[in-house]
């Protein structure tokens, strides 16, 4: 009676668990994506030394991190590529005895995913971002400046990893972003964990 019974609930329990096949990215007609991770910002030669200097102050905190927002993107060719538009941002803050100041650099950017032989989503997969940049300068002050115009663009790969069923995918990447703004370089590596649903 108990093999009976374990038995039951072992064949209960494997049909209610999803198969790798049920798991598979499923095609939709448009997909959104964010993201957030770490970022390892680089800045103009002066600008540099000068950050380098005040991250190394005793009691100096320094924080950066990476994210995509407002990801929206539409599939072409037979669903393993997926263009739209993304921010990409960063924001890298000093912080001392409760003063601050923060370096934020944003891509508004078009922006492809292809992930060659998986359909969107899953596997391996490349990133390229192309758009208008800016940079932008806050403290615990209030003020808040921002650069003029500049251009960009954003080159990252990674995996992709559906789950829930196929509605949600994973995407565990990295990037490199660059920038030229006013006539000045700045450039970004970050590694970033999102979700593509």
């Amino acid at each position: 009676m108990r093999k009976n019974t374990a038995w039951a609930i072992l064949s209960i329990l494997m049909l209610s668990t999803p198969t790798l096949a049920q798991r598979e990215s499923k095609a939709e007609s448009w997909y959104t994506y964010w993201g957030l991770g770490a970022a390892f910002p680089m800045y103009p030669t002066e600008l540099q030394n000068v950050l380098d200097l005040i991250k190394d102050q005793s009691g100096v905190k320094n924080t950066a991190i990476d994210f995509d927002m407002l990801g929206f993107y539409w599939p072409v060719m037979n669903h393993q590529t997926a263009v739209g538009f993304i921010i990409n941002g960063g924001g890298d803050r000093y912080e001392y005895h409760g003063e601050w100041f923060q370096i934020n650099q944003y891509l508004y950017g078009l922006s492809a995913m292809h992930f060659p032989g998986h359909t969107i989503g899953q596997g391996l997969f490349v990133r390229v971002d192309a758009g208008i940049a800016v940079m932008n300068i806050q403290d615990s002050d209030g003020s808040n400046e921002s650069s003029d115009r500049g251009t960009g663009f954003l080159l990252g790969g990674g995996y992709g990893l559906p789950i829930a069923n196929g509605g949600t995918r994973l995407l565990f990447n990295g990037n490199y972003a660059w920038k030229k703004v006013e006539g000045e370089t700045y450039s970004k590596i970050s590694l970033n964990l999102g979700f593509l649903f």
